[in-house]
């Protein structure tokens, strides 16, 4: 057999390639390049810290941040209550997401397109922050948990997406299933959602990665210190001129730490509250590659 010919290129097509991959290293350096500082400024001394050695990898390398930060209590409870409430948020956010978004692709359903308006309306205007709060206030939620879940209870930006992705499924499939007997609730379940599997995985990374993030409502409707998330607690120490709380800190060695490590201790705190979401990624990448209609056969 012949070998095929490799195209030859032209000076036109090495400068789009040169450039091309001139601006991808830019772009990777940009981004990589902060997260590999942080990472080796949690992991270096102070001394080198505020001498500025550290550029690239650990200097004088030592866990002392992470072993102080391990024994910070406020930092395990606004943890605790970062999950607590990203669980819940997210696990309401997902099933109304999907409930707005099945009715809203079938072209069967009457009040479709004004549903889709009100939706859009919600999207474009918003009553402000004072009558949100008056609204919480009058429920009795500020100072509750369930105020800040329920600020992120539904993204129409979201929904918006998965119901694309419900209307991307052939029609064909829908009937089919309800031609066996299945009811709207049984076509959603055994029909829609596995077929939307890939969309679905995407806007749970999303809304995961925005109730990890959140720190604003909880800092307007939380009053009590012990409900605090894991971000609020991280933008305190971060802001606080003393950078920890040292009534949690019961021995002296520790208050020593505390003073020569206060630059590392905020590096640390970085990475243990950015690890939990890179980790979720690592698990679901494989839904970002799948096609909406993988195992969908249009009869």
């Amino acid at each position: 057999m012949s070998k095929k010919r490799k195209m030859k290129r032209t000076w036109g097509d090495k400068l789009v390639y040169a450039g091309s991959t001139f601006m991808l290293l830019a772009i990777l350096i940009a981004v990589g390049y902060p997260v590999i500082y942080v990472i080796s400024a949690s992991m270096s001394s102070s001394e080198a810290l505020l001498t500025g050695r550290v550029v690239l990898w650990p200097v004088d390398f030592t866990l002392d941040s992470y072993k102080f930060v391990m024994q910070y209590k406020t930092v395990w409870l606004g943890l605790k209550n970062t999950v607590m409430v990203m669980m819940a948020q997210v696990s309401i956010e997902m099933i109304l997401t999907t409930l707005c978004a099945y009715p809203l692709s079938k072209t069967n359903y009457r009040n479709r397109k004004v549903m889709t308006i009100i939706f859009f309306i919600t999207m474009m205007f918003s009553a402000g922050l004072v009558p949100s709060f008056l609204i919480k206030s009058k429920l009795g939620l500020v100072g509750s948990r369930w105020a800040v879940i329920f600020c992120g209870c539904l993204g129409v930006s979201n929904m918006l997406i998965v119901r694309t992705a419900f209307k991307s499924v052939p029609n064909e499939l829908y009937e089919a299933a309800q031609m066996d007997g299945a009811t709207h609730f049984q076509t959603l379940l055994k029909v829609g959602i596995p077929l939307v599997k890939a969309t679905l995985s995407v806007i749970l990374l999303y809304s995961m990665v925005g109730a990890w993030n959140e720190y604003f409502n909880s800092m307007i409707y939380l009053r009590d210190k012990a409900k605090y998330p894991l971000q609020l607690i991280l933008r305190t120490i971060l802001l606080s001129t003393e950078a920890l709380d040292m009534e949690n800190v019961s021995s002296s060695q520790m208050i020593q730490q505390a003073n020569d490590g206060i630059a590392g201790i905020k590096y640390a705190l970085i990475v243990m509250s950015t690890l939990p979401i890179l980790i979720f990624y690592l698990v679901i990448q494989k839904s970002f590659k799948k096609g909406i209609m993988v195992g969908s056969v249009k009869g």
